[in-house]
């Protein structure tokens, strides 16, 4: 009997209660694990954290999956760690099929799946049949829904066994009816559009929707040869690697597969621009990161339907104006991309440039990279090829510790730090409130391992520090025991931090509580954050400290990030050069702000883009 292993990498209590309320009851549906369980011997293998594994043990509906699959856990805390979705996705999934040896990963059949995910009924007996029909990997599109729309919908169609059974037509229907702005940012029908497009739609009807996708799921994989290292994201590389003879499919047809995909409403929405839609920017920006499978993947028609496909009376299939529209802005594009330049998967740079962050900062220093990789030349004797090496990790410790002396190293750093008056400001507030408790015991709730005040605990002893990741917040019972609670936190976070905070404030008296807020690299507006900033002023009277210029600051971290990647991986001595001006003028800018100009002395908490921190410090 043949072996599935489906792959499921999920941390965090929110993302844990979205997979259990609906992804895991939709694998137990009609001709999903219940079906194909008679024909194969299925694992369920989570990819998660040592504390995320204790939640999901404790989740019901693993009682009902154990009937059909067996349950595996493979932790991959260090990579939740990494601050970085995309490489932690593809380097737990390299991690979930490289715990099978060699020998057996080329026996059996990878199903890869997402925590936000929604199959089909169905899809199970669709993947068994073209993997046995002589296919060895399956790729398929996802459509994605509004979350706060789609969800309530689900749960209404869940029976009393908790089980989402929906038909692919169905479940088309509820996405359809409830799609998220992105696809509508992708519809050639609307002057609307997206900064990072690589779908493209057309609607035909309220019943079918048709389209060309560049990045498809690896869905399925019976690999012809053992998982190699890594060396680009999972949807770039899984498939030319595990599955290099080409011999996939490509789902086409939403009754064959359905994925529905559940995303926040705001989602990606600081790329959507109004107007027509700009392939020109579209191509160049295709040409920096497509692949030679990510053009073949363009080149299938798409249908998602909830009905039959209207067909003519010679078969084909009726939509030609739709379907003309789409064929047209393709050919645009093909036209306009350079094949020459097409990228490899192959240590693609986006992933390099991502690696090269992760060494700048003392981790995942296994993983090979360009720069690494260009040292590796054939015509170089393995002796000379340590002596660089070694040579090379000598420079980069000089360099090291002489950014070290001049910056200092967080929280306690020189006046020629960007975030010199932020952690000045948070150091002072701890002290403070540290002072007046004898041997407190502290609750430290944190985005990731690597904390941003871990050297100044460590400078204080007699005192208990206990971290705990943010999204495991809501998996503590007792906060009673803490004397005082802090949080590092960031602008897209600091809505459900107020939301833990005004939960946790009605019980739990006694506790002091400090919220520190990163305002330098978001992503999204600056001013989503004020009306939970009032909140938290209302009702918990709470005593705000700002410090101020964080555009100038947002700037100098941007112009950072630039330079380090170019450092690590550049492509000539001008760009390099450039970003080392810009990076030199940035810091005397910052310098400039340090001394003369830094406080924020206003009382109007509207003016948060001026902000590069908040401290919120508040007696429950």
């Amino acid at each position: 009997m043949d072996t599935w292993v489906i792959l499921l990498p999920i941390w965090g209590n929110a993302h844990i209660k979205m997979c259990s309320d609906f992804l895991l009851p939709s694998l137990l549906a009609t001709g999903n694990l219940p079906y194909i369980s008679t024909k194969c011997s299925i694992t369920i293998r989570f990819l998660t954290t040592e504390l995320s594994r204790t939640l999901i043990l404790h989740n019901k509906i693993l009682q009902q999956l154990e009937k059909f699959s067996k349950i595996e856990f493979c932790l991959i805390d260090d990579l939740v760690n990494l601050g970085s979705y995309g490489i932690t996705l593809t380097l737990a999934y390299e991690r979930g099929v490289q715990k099978d040896p060699e020998n057996i990963q080329v026996q059996r059949c990878y199903v890869f799946l997402n925590g936000d995910f929604v199959l089909s009924n169905n899809a199970f007996i669709s993947m068994l049949q073209t993997i046995d029909s002589g296919y060895n990997s399956i790729v398929c599109p996802s459509l994605r829904a509004i979350e706060n729309n789609i969800l309530p919908i689900l749960k209404q169609k869940q029976g009393i066994d908790s089980i989402l059974d929906c038909n692919n037509r169905e479940l088309v229907k509820y996405a359809l009816d409830n799609i998220h702005p992105t696809v509508i940012a992708a519809m050639l029908n609307y002057d609307i559009g997206t900064n990072i497009a690589h779908q493209y739609f057309a609607k035909v009807n309220g019943d079918l929707l048709i389209a060309r996708y560049f990045l498809l799921f690896m869905l399925c994989i019976k690999p012809e040869r053992p998982m190699p290292m890594v060396t680009s994201h999972c949807d770039y590389s899984f498939i030319p690697e595990l599955c290099p003879s080409g011999n996939y499919k490509v789902i086409t047809d939403s009754d064959d597969i359905f994925l529905l995909e559940i995303s926040p409403i705001e989602q990606e929405s600081s790329y959507f621009y109004f107007g027509k839609k700009n392939l020109h920017a579209d191509i160049n920006r295709l040409q920096t990161w497509v692949t030679k499978e990510h053009l073949n993947y363009s080149k299938n028609l798409l249908y998602f339907h909830t009905d039959a496909l209207p067909l003519k009376a010679d078969g084909t299939i009726s939509m030609k104006h739709a379907q003309d529209n789409l064929a047209q802005t393709l050919n645009v594009i093909y036209s306009g991309l350079k094949y020459s330049k097409l990228l490899s998967h192959h240590d693609h740079h986006f992933w390099d440039n991502a690696i090269n962050e992760q060494h700048a900062k003392g981790r995942l220093l296994n993983r090979k990279t360009i720069k690494s990789k260009s040292l590796k030349s054939k015509s170089l004797k393995s002796k000379s090829l340590k002596s660089k090496s070694l040579k090379s990790e000598s420079l980069k410790k000089i360099m090291r510790s002489l950014i070290t002396k001049l910056f200092g190293i967080p929280p306690f750093v020189s006046i020629f730090h960007y975030k010199y008056h932020d952690y000045k400001n948070i150091i002072s507030i701890l002290n403070d409130t540290l002072r007046q408790i004898k041997s407190p015991n502290i609750l430290y709730i944190c985005a990731t391992h690597t904390t941003m005040l871990e050297n100044f605990f460590n400078s204080k002893p007699g005192m208990q520090v206990n971290l705990i990741l943010f999204d495991d917040v809501y998996s503590i019972t007792d906060l009673v025991i803490y004397d005082v609670i802090f949080i590092e936190t960031n602008q897209q976070r600091f809505n459900t931090v107020a939301n833990f905070v005004d939960k946790i404030q009605i019980t739990n008296k006694g506790i002091k509580l400090i919220i520190y807020t990163d305002l330098t690299n978001a992503y999204s507006k600056i001013m989503d954050i004020s009306p939970s900033l009032f909140m938290l002023w209302n009702k918990l009277l709470a005593v705000i400290t700002a410090t101020a210029y964080g555009e100038n600051k947002r700037r100098h971290h941007k112009s950072g990030v630039n330079l380090i990647s170019q450092l690590y991986n550049y492509k000539n001595i001008i760009t390099l050069g450039w970003c080392l001006i810009n990076s030199v003028l940035s810091t005397i800018n910052i310098i400039y702000y340090n001394l003369f100009k830094y406080r924020y002395k206003g009382k109007d908490l509207i003016q948060v883009e001026n902000f590069s921190s908040i401290i919120c410090r508040i007696d429950i």
